[in-house]
């Protein structure tokens, strides 16, 4: 019973994390990174990234439009260290979607990150139940 306990854990931390992580990186992996302006219209209000668990590294980034006010907030995990990075806005040429050079310049090791927590736990939840079925 543990073993199926411990597999449902497994399973729901990759979820979980395809569930948080996933939306933010299918939306900047459909941007044309090449389109990209700067947003000048959005000033940093807050720009944090802290070392979590060994190689992998959090950023917490804020901006806010300069004339409405508005707060765009973006949270990134990733792998290795993250830090010394001048962060800005950037925006689609039609101005519909924002995002950071910190989310663009880091695509791929934020997919593998998603990879990493979420395909890993997910499949090793996934082993755990076929070896209690199987025998």
């Amino acid at each position: 019973m543990k073993q199926i306990l411990a597999a449902i854990v497994c399973i729901a931390v990759g979820v979980g994390a395809g569930w948080i992580l996933g939306p933010s990186i299918w939306s900047d992996y459909q941007l044309e990174a090449a389109s990209l302006q700067p947003a000048s219209e959005y000033q940093v209000t807050s720009a944090r990234c802290r070392q979590r668990i060994f190689i992998i590294a959090s950023c917490d980034i804020e901006f806010e439009h300069v004339s409405t006010g508005g707060k765009k907030e973006f949270d990134y995990l990733m792998l290795g260290r993250m830090g010394g990075t001048h962060v800005y806005a950037l925006k689609t040429p039609d101005g519909q979607q924002i995002t950071t050079n910190v989310g663009i310049d880091s695509i791929i090791n934020r997919v593998l990150m998603l990879v990493a927590i979420g395909g890993v736990m997910v499949l090793l939840g996934v082993a755990v139940v076929y070896r209690k079925v199987t025998g």
